[in-house]
């Protein structure tokens, strides 16, 4: 009777400790599955600022000009008068 309430104990506890290693390897799995997603896309954000820093600068240069432009075309008009 003893001897079979100690090895039920212990088969009980044996499934609960594999479920519980079996839990803690989902969670990991879970985590890096999680991680490699995070990886991915920081990756495409990163490629995202690239393109839209170069679109700035491609734009402040634009702005820039038109300025000097506009300026130029000032000065130009105003030695006329």
């Amino acid at each position: 009777q003893i001897l079979y309430r100690h090895r039920l104990r212990r088969e009980r506890n044996n499934i609960a400790v594999r479920k519980s290693w079996d839990k803690a390897r989902r969670r990991i799995l879970l985590t890096q599955q999680r991680a490699l997603q995070l990886q991915e896309e920081n990756q495409k954000l990163q490629m995202k600022i690239g393109q839209l820093t170069q679109e700035l600068d491609t734009l402040k240069h634009i702005l820039s000009q038109r300025h000097l432009q506009g300026a130029q075309e000032g000065a130009g008009q105003e030695s006329r008068i």
